[in-house]
């Protein structure tokens, strides 16, 4: 499978921090991608309320009274 005829097309390959695909089509790009070069593996790390961005954790919660906030942690 070529990429020009895969459904997910991103114009740059870095960081993805996207909340739109479905859990399915992230493991359907995975396998992918992962069949693109031999010997080269692409992990992804799936959270629901957490984003890992660089040496930051940034966790979503949300309280019993429906408020939402984020929280943020360093690694240092």
């Amino acid at each position: 499978m070529s990429q020009q005829h895969f459904h997910i097309q991103p114009l740059l390959y870095f960081r993805f921090l996207d909340d739109t695909s479905t859990r399915s089509q992230l493991t359907e790009y995975q396998t992918f991608l992962n069949s693109v070069i031999a010997g080269v593996r692409v992990t992804f790390t799936v959270h629901h309320h957490i984003i890992e961005f660089l040496d930051t954790y940034v966790q979503k919660h949300i309280d019993a009274s429906g408020i939402c906030t984020l929280q943020t942690k360093t690694l240092f």
